[in-house]
């Protein structure tokens, strides 16, 4: 930099210039510093230059830029303390102009290579340095220079900051303004809406610009001039007003909402904010659930801001969360700060910020620190976008306590529950029955179903008391408030005797303190009350009598009671009257009494001791006397018989030494023995072996010893020995500790030892090393989380307890997830009803094991088919619930699906085969009787069913249809079937499937029914072609006969002529009642056949023929007596057919002798079918015969043969067959037809 002691020169006015100029331009502060060292550079030829910031955290000053000739010459920066030059002119806010800087006081570094430099402090900043290499290179006016670029700097700077605070603020607002729930809508003072957010939008139904068009008038009063004028006017004044109004949607409907307006200034403008809520009610469960979800998630949590790395925005709750005091400690730093464990760090650079960044989302536990003490703490960071973090953290210390809490209250109540003792009933708020335990049910008899779900003063308990469930009924309500109940109460046994109860009434509550439920527990204390009673009576007759008590004078016994006598031996007081004292006792006894009794008579005039009585027939009984000197030189004696209390002295004694024997001889598990206080009194073998210690050292030890250092601080050992003083055993598993360090894992249960007479000789403790127990659990939980099933236990309110890790692989959720919520929740609301009676069916019945399938909600909205089967463990207190089994069959039931399609379409035959023809799957629908259930041993071939056996032909044919499909052609044909309604005509095909590789593995069968179509077609042609063919051929005789009868003479030809006319309109006549008769046929085909006896139906046509038929004998004869059933169709084939035979004979005059003779004979010729043979003594044509056999219309003539076409077409459609046979005088016809049980074996499948 050229000296210039003028000042400031013109040149330096142009580069000042353009440093403001490309000031203006710099986005950021760090842009800002590198055109200022650029600018010294190029414009003010001072090549050295740097720009600090202060960090008011560290209270450094770092460094923001160097130029690149300083990078070249010093190097890297370094970071300046506040000692330094440049630290000493930011606090002082002076410029320093330094010509020497090595001689220069607190340089920070004496062997710089820069000689001269200028420090400018920027308030609220940093500084900037220039420097030169030569000595005393600045003048003042570059001192005066170098200020005026550094202003130009701190102008670019708080430009910056406030477009940072600017943006930052109106981003805030627009997250306010559109992230609200609450439709807002700004207007002016004329009532026009000139600003909405998206909730206005989705609440209305209108867009952003339909409703800027309207007006709030409009809006929310809906064109009320009157109520918004009054409504503006009130906001205007400054009054803020809210309502609840309906308004009208872009659909039509209206909806309840809740409005609230108020007056608010922008920039000296007045505008109306008004915020609207939906208040319907699907729209109010929806906001009770977010706000519920809201307040659980968001209450006291601390919120922070992170943007690239560094903290923008920390709330108060935040600071106090970590122990900070000012914002200003956090802003700038990044999210590691606030730990100091380098474990945490880790985690939170390996595993948390990348699963931010991929998933844009991470939730979890991690323990924070105040400064003071570690705290558990849920840390919740969504990433918005690219470059900024929300971050929230919720300190979980009182839930985590709560949940501890929680889980020890259920420890407790399951040990209560499970008591022998103890009667334990739990009930709702409301006093309803909801569990109750095996002790209380046999207590009174009842069985579960009984008392559940009664009102517990209705149950046997109480109902035989009025005063008594007035009492229960008040116990319940002040319970329910979380008032502790204390109560007796008496109850009749089956006999009428009284039982004693005593018990309490506790609240349950939950975790946040709200009670949930109540716990009924009682005691029999029927045997303490007896008890009592029995010693109350004893004390009062002791009372009374004053135990044996005399008075002794100088002559003898004065007074006797009688418990006196009898205690030595004596029948009445007046057998001791006058006597002397020493009849009671032997000469020894007496004369130690005289030493010492009387001795201290006279002197003290009290004596008490201990004395053997001696009764007139030689036996001794110990005796506490208490001899007491009065007036008149009496003495008053009172005796205590110690006979009882001396033997149960010796039994205490026996009993204490045989427990010491057995605390001794007891191995296989720990026995140790503690005084109330919890000092070890006894030790065994079995406690040395586990523990290590020795009995001498053992003993005289706090039990604390043995347990690791977090269960003393809870004092564990002690809540066990309060725990089994009250409720009579204790229970504990957990670490234990032994004489080396070591620890294993063990399960301790803790009872009071007493002997008969309730004499307290300590507690004892057994001992059970769980280390291989414990092991063996962890592999079974290994397996249940490696289980292709989800395994769940589920409480009985259907909370998942326990979920298995295999349920984010099968369900598409985390265990941590679904642990805690209600399993009913994720099941479909059709389905919900079934699954919950299922639910409470295995709950009912712990033996039963229960299945069911359902609908489970997918975490991507979608619904899983998934079996569930369920068993009641909750007796078992390793599972402690319903262990429920889920398996994913989504995929199953999609493939059963499809199949089941193949089954349900409109074909009459479908199923499955293997590719060699063996029946897998068939339905029939051509079978009137219902699908027989096969062995599943079965095999049965597609060709051998009854549908083909009626033809070999027709087998062959099929088998050859089912190679050529296990090729992989696909088969059509049309074939004809053994049905339960005949034969019919099916169009088959045979398609082959195969699997993913290519392979053959199944083919399909589909055969659709076309007979009746085919049938009707080929009959209405037959009626069509004949009465074609007569219309044209009796047209051509009508026509002939009409003209021979008009070109004759005489009246006999016409006569003749005119016959012949009536001759082929009869003949008319008879084709139109044959047509209609066909016609009825066809119109049945498909309907269903009727069946009537072969017998009785040929009886009635013979005997209607004999009485008709004049010129015809017609017999019927029968080789069979066994009833026979056939299509009642055949007897109209039948009776045409004897018709046909007589027909040429009644239409002609002949004698009787040439009358012809028909016999008809029925025949059961084999099993399931009937033969009917028609013998007549007249021959037929060779045409009617094969019109007869084959059906061939073409043959008919005239329609001469359409009654024995007739005949074909009935006996053909009813499953049977036609055949002729002509001899040289006779006719033979013989009809063969399947009878009803042929039928429906044809069409019975024994398949499922």
């Amino acid at each position: 930099m050229s000296p210039a002691p003028g000042g400031v020169t013109e040149s330096d006015h142009s580069g000042l210039l353009r440093l403001s100029a490309e000031l203006n331009h710099a986005k950021s502060i760090s842009e800002s510093a590198a055109v200022v060292v650029e600018i010294f550079n190029i414009e003010f030829d001072a090549p050295l230059s740097a720009v600090w910031q202060y960090d008011k955290k560290t209270e450094l000053l770092e460094p923001v830029v160097q130029s690149e000739p300083a990078q070249g010459i010093i190097g890297e920066l370094p970071t300046l303390p506040p000692p330094s030059l440049a630290g000493r002119a930011y606090d002082e806010q002076q410029t320093k102009h330094i010509r020497n800087v090595p001689q220069a006081d607190s340089v920070h570094n004496p062997d710089t290579t820069i000689q001269s430099e200028i420090i400018v402090p920027i308030p609220e900043f940093g500084v900037v340095t220039i420097g030169m290499t030569d000595v005393d290179a600045f003048s003042d006016s570059d001192a005066r220079l170098a200020e005026l670029a550094a202003s130009n700097l701190e102008a670019a700077v708080n430009r910056i900051r406030r477009e940072q605070q600017s943006k930052t603020e109106h981003e805030w607002r627009q997250i306010l303004f559109e992230g609200s729930r609450d439709a807002i809508l700004v207007s002016d003072t004329d009532g026009s809406i000139i600003e909405v957010n998206t909730a206005a939008c989705t609440l209305s139904g209108y867009d952003r610009s339909e409703i800027r068009n309207q007006r709030l008038e409009k809006f929310l009063f809906d064109g009320d001039s009157e109520a918004y004028q009054s409504y503006q006017q009130r906001v205007l004044n400054d009054e803020s007003l809210s309502d609840d109004i309906s308004i009208s949607c872009a659909e039509g409907d209206s909806v309840a909402v809740s409005y609230s307006s108020r007056r608010v200034e922008v920039n000296n403008s007045v505008y109306v904010h008004t915020t609207v809520r939906d208040i319907s009610e699907k729209h109010a469960r929806r906001e009770q659930l977010a706000s519920l979800e809201s307040a659980i998630d968001e209450a006291n949590d601390g919120v922070a801001i992170i943007e690239d790395g560094k903290y923008t925005y920390v709330d108060e709750t935040h600071l106090e969360f970590y122990g900070y005091d000012d914002k200003e400690q956090l802003l700038g730093e990044n999210l590691q700060v606030i730990y100091d464990d380098p474990a945490k760090i880790k985690r939170i650079e390996s595993d948390i910020l990348p699963t931010l960044r991929a998933e844009g989302y991470w939730r979890g536990i991690i323990a924070g620190s105040n400064g003071e003490h570690d705290f558990p703490s849920e840390l919740s960071l969504t990433r918005i976008d690219e470059s900024r973090i929300i971050c929230i953290v919720r300190d979980v210390t009182e839930k985590h306590r709560r949940v501890q809490e929680l889980r020890q209250s259920e420890r407790r109540f399951k040990s209560v529950f499970e008591d022998p003792q103890l009667l334990v009933g739990l009930t709702d708020t409301d006093g309803t029955v909801i569990d109750i335990n095996q002790r209380a049910l046999t207590y009174v008899s009842a069985d579960y179903a009984t008392i559940c779900g009664k009102d517990l003063w209705k149950t046997e308990f109480w109902n035989h008391d009025e005063e008594l469930v007035t009492s229960i009924r008040e116990w319940v309500a002040r319970a329910a408030d979380g008032e502790y109940i204390t109560y007796e109460s008496e109850i009749p046994d089956e006999a009428g005797d009284t039982r004693y109860l005593s018990g309490t009434v506790r609240p349950v509550t939950d975790v946040d303190g709200v009670v949930q439920s109540l716990l009924i527990t009682a005691y029999d204390v029927t045997q303490s009350e007896r008890r009592q009673q029995e010693l109350e009576s004893f004390q009062q007759a002791i009372e009374q009598a004053n135990d044996g008590v005399a008075i002794l004078g100088d002559d003898g016994y004065d007074y006797v009671d009688q418990t006196h006598a009898d205690m030595y031996g004596f029948e009445s007081p007046a057998d001791l009257l006058g006597e002397s004292w020493h009849r009671l006792y032997d000469e020894e006894e007496a004369e130690r009494l005289r030493s010492e009794a009387f001795e201290s008579l006279e002197s003290t005039g009290y004596w008490r001791g201990e004395v053997t009585g001696t009764r007139p027939d030689g036996s001794s009984f110990p005796a506490e006397i208490s001899l007491t000197a009065v007036e008149h030189g009496s003495v008053v004696c009172t005796v205590r018989d110690e006979t009882e209390r001396k033997k149960q002295k010796r039994n205490l004694q026996r009993e204490r030494q045989q427990f010491e024997l057995l605390t001794e001889s007891i191995d296989e598990y720990a026995f140790i023995v503690l005084d109330k206080n919890g000092t070890i009194t006894s030790w065994n073998d079995g406690a040395k072996d586990l523990f290590g210690y020795s009995p001498e050292t053992a003993v005289g030890m706090s039990a604390t010893a043995l347990h690791p250092d977090s269960e003393r601080q809870e004092n564990v050992i002690q809540r066990l020995l309060t725990q089994a003083s009250i409720q009579g055993e204790s229970a504990h598993e957990g670490q234990r500790v032994c004489e080396d360090g070591s620890t294993f894992y063990a399960d301790v249960r803790c009872t009071p030892v007493k002997t008969d007479d309730e004499s307290f000789l300590g507690y004892g403790l057994i001992v059970h090393n769980l280390t291989e127990k414990r092991r063996q659990q962890q592999r079974t939980e290994r397996f249940v989380e490696e289980s292709v099933d989800v395994v769940t236990i589920v409480d009985e309110d259907g909370t998942l307890s326990y979920v298995s890790a295999a349920s984010e692989r099968v369900l598409g959720y985390d265990s941590d997830t679904l642990s805690g919520t209600n399993i009913f929740d994720y099941v479909h609301v059709d389905e919900q009803e079934a699954v919950m009676n299922e639910f409470v069916n295995v709950i009912e019945n712990p033996a039963q094991t229960s299945e069911c399938e359902f609908r489970f909600h997918a975490p991507d909205d979608t619904w899983l088919t998934v079996n569930a089967r369920a068993r009641n463990y909750t007796d078992d207190e390793s599972v402690g619930g319903v262990l429920i089994y889920i398996r994913d069959i989504s995929q199953i039931k999609k493939r059963a699906r499809r199949f089941e399609a193949i089954f349900n379409q409109q074909y009459q035959v479908s199923g499955l085969l293997d590719t060699d023809g063996t029946i897998l799957r068939l339905n029939n629908a051509l079978s009137s009787a219902e699908t027989e259930i096969a062995d599943d041993s079965q095999i049965v071939q597609f060709s051998d069913l009854p549908l083909w056996t009626h033809s070999d032909e027709l087998v062959e044919t099929i088998q050859q249809s089912i190679n050529r499909a296990a090729d992989g052609k696909s088969v059509q044909q049309t074939l004809e079937a053994m049905s339960a309604n005949g034969l019919r005509l099916l169009d088959l095909s045979v398609r082959p499937i195969t699997n993913s590789d290519g392979d053959i593995t199944l083919l399909v069968v589909e055969a659709r029914d076309i007979t009746t179509q085919e049938r009707k077609r080929r009959h209405l042609q037959v009626l069509q072609r004949v009465i074609r063919h007569n219309i044209r051929n009796d047209i051509t005789k009508l026509r002939g006969f009409l003209d021979l009868t008009i070109g004759a003479d005489d009246h006999e030809s016409r006569q003749t002529h005119g016959s012949n006319i009536h001759e082929v309109l009869d003949n008319w006549e008879m084709i139109t009642e044959k047509t209609q008769q066909i016609q009825k046929l066809i119109q049945k085909q498909g309907t269903g056949t009727e069946f009537i006896d072969a017998k009785s139906g040929l009886d009635g046509i013979v005997e209607r023929l004999k009485s008709s038929k004049a010129h015809s004998s017609v017999c019927l004869e029968t080789t069979e007596t066994v009833s026979v059933d056939m299509p009642n169709v055949v007897l109209v084939a039948v009776d045409e057919l004897v018709q046909d035979f007589t027909r040429g004979v009644d239409n002609t005059s002949v004698d009787t002798d040439t009358a012809i003779n028909i016999n008809v004979e029925l025949v059961i010729s084999e099993a399931d079918w009937v033969t009917i043979r028609v013998t007549a003594d007249r021959l037929i044509s060779n045409i009617k015969s094969a019109v007869l056999e084959s059906g061939e219309e073409t043959q008919l003539e005239h329609a001469k043969g359409l009654s024995l076409w007739l005949v074909n077409v009935v006996i053909m459609q009813a499953g049977g067959s036609i055949a002729v046979e002509r001899t040289d005088n006779n006719t033979i016809v013989t009809i063969r037809i399947p009878t009803r049980s042929r039928r429906k074996q044809a069409g019975a499948i024994t398949l499922s």
